[in-house]
Order: C-alpha cells, then structure tokens, then sequence
C-alpha cells in the first residue's frame, strides 16, 4: 500500500479516494493510511455530524498508530444535502451547530480571522432534486459562479484541494482574512459571537467530562469498598494474583481520569477567563475597537490550546 501511495503521488496532481460509510478495513485504509487531506461529507442531522465527529476522532488516533510516518489528518468538513430555502429558521440553527462544532477541523488550515460560517455557507452542497436521479454532472451543465446551483460550492471545494489548502481566504473569497484589513463591524461582531458560541461548546464538554470523572470515582470507591469487605469477610489477607491485577488496573484508570481531569479543569478556567474578558470587551466595542481584538486574540489562543489538549485526551482514552 505504501509503494502504490508513492506511485500515485509521483503520477498524479490528486488523487480521489471514494471511502464507503462504516468502519470496515478497506475505510481504515482510505481514511487513515493513504490521505493527506479527509473531505467528511454529511448531512444536516445528529446522527450523521455526530459520526463524522467519531470518524474523524478514530482516524486520527489510528493515524497516530502507523507503523509509517505521517502528520495528522487535515479535515476539510463538506455539509451535503443542505436546503436553507424553505427551512430558514432550522436552515439557521444547524449552521450555527457546524460552525461551534466544526470550527477545530478549520483551525488547522483555515487562515485566523476568516468567519467559519463564511466559510460553510461557501462550500455547503445544497439539495437540487435534478441531480437525485441518473448520472447528470452538475460542473458540466451548471454554471461555476451561480451561488444557488451545485456546481458552485463543488468547484469551491475543488480549488481548495487543488491549492493543497494553502491561503484558504483567497481562494474562496479573492482577499485575505488578516490584520491589514480593516473588517466591517458586522464580521467583527460575527467573528465574535462565533468565537463565544465555541467556548460555551467546550466548556458544556468539560462539564460533561466531569459527571463522568465523578460517576468513575464513586464505581471505583464502591469497588474497592466491595473487594476489601469480601477479602476480611473470608478470611483471606493475600488476595489472589488476578484480584491484585483487578485493583491495580483500577487504581490506574483512577489515576489516570483524575490527571485528565486536573487538566482540562485548568483548561477550562482559562477559557472561562478569556471568555469574560471578550463579553466585556464586547460591550465596550465603541469606545475601544483594540480591546475587542486583543480578547479575540486571547480567546482564539485559548481556544486553540484546550481544543488541541481536548483532542490528545480523546485519543489517548481510545488508545
């Protein structure tokens, strides 16, 4: 597999691998070991943005396990099968979802300063009926420019693949997302709000991660409770060889949730901390326009930061 990958890099500008839905080893194999870059293609519902989370998740700690050497996945999200037409206020509120939870893959290539959702309602696959039924190719009977057809966000999609992600905000919208332009106050406030929805994300995570740091704790406190009540009720002072194995594996995993925990707790106050000082620099956005940005810089940093911590745990939990 890996002198086919080279072969195909040295002949080819891009090559296209079509993974099948599930977890099957021919996925593993064109999710983890050949790609450089993993397009996630989903549609506006829990079940399928929630897989994609997972997917993406295992990949990466797959990637982590090769026996060759490779960087970690760069993850370009592609919602499919959208219609906002119609459905404007749900068409809304799952926008809102992919750009709070889809915002860490666009981290990683995505210039600072370039809005997520700009980004999404950009490259998002709207839902034209025609293209349902045959084999009819939208790039070869729509036209690239027009916003509503769908060919529009797939010629986008293909330029950023083509450009190896590289100055994301030319690409797709001809000017870059960086301090030498001054943005209008609405992107401002956008920016933002985008940036608070995504603290609230994580620090909801975090919450989570504690209910089930102290659910462990109390299972490990009654089974140790358990274990030394039946040893003295037995009589027995040496407990055998598998009970030591049993209360040492338990004492690690205790130790180890309790380490996650302090962790991503000091994570969490730091988000906290940098979150206030946005929403109050927000409010003064008049009078100080240079405060806005440095708790956005802030922010953006601490967010990186926990995100990136958040990801290493995840995996280190799967491994």
């Amino acid at each position: 597999m890996e002198r086919l990958r080279d072969e195909w890099r040295s002949n080819y500008d891009v090559t296209l691998l079509d993974s099948r839905t599930g977890y099957t080893d021919a996925g593993g194999v064109c999710t983890i070991l050949l790609p450089d870059v993993l397009v996630g293609v989903f549609a506006a519902n829990e079940q399928s943005l929630g897989g994609l989370e997972e997917a993406i998740e295992k990949a990466q700690a797959g990637r982590q396990q090769l026996d060759v050497d490779r960087p970690p996945l760069l993850i370009v999200p592609l919602p499919s099968r959208f219609d906002g037409r119609v459905e404007k206020e749900e068409a809304d509120r799952w926008m809102s979802e992919f750009t709070t939870r889809l915002a860490p893959y666009y981290d990683d290539w995505l210039p600072r300063g370039t809005g997520y959702r700009r980004v999404i309602e950009r490259t998002r696959v709207p839902h034209v009926p025609y293209y349902s039924f045959g084999e009819k190719l939208a790039a070869l009977e729509q036209s690239l420019t027009d916003p509503e057809g769908l060919a529009f966000p797939l010629d986008a999609v293909a330029r950023l693949l083509a450009c190896d992600l590289h100055r994301a905000d030319v690409v797709l919208f001809g000017e870059p997302a960086d301090g030498s332009r001054r943005l209008p106050a609405e992107e401002v406030k956008g920016l933002v709000e985008e940036m608070e929805a995504r603290i609230e994300h994580q620090l909801h995570r975090t919450r989570r991660l504690e209910w089930i740091d102290m659910s462990v704790s109390i299972a490990l406190s009654v089974g140790f409770a358990v274990f030394f009540w039946t040893q003295l009720q037995g009589g027995l002072l040496s407990p055998s060889f598998n009970e030591i194995a049993i209360a040492l594996t338990a004492v690690t995993a205790y130790a180890n949730v309790w380490r996650m925990r302090f962790r991503m707790s000091s994570g969490a106050h730091e988000l906290r901390t940098a979150l206030d000082r946005l929403r109050r620099a927000r409010l003064l956005d008049a009078e100080s326009p240079a405060e806005v940005r440095a708790a956005y810089e802030d922010a953006s940093y601490q967010l990186e930061a926990f995100e990136t911590n958040w990801r290493r745990t995840r995996i280190w939990l799967r491994r």
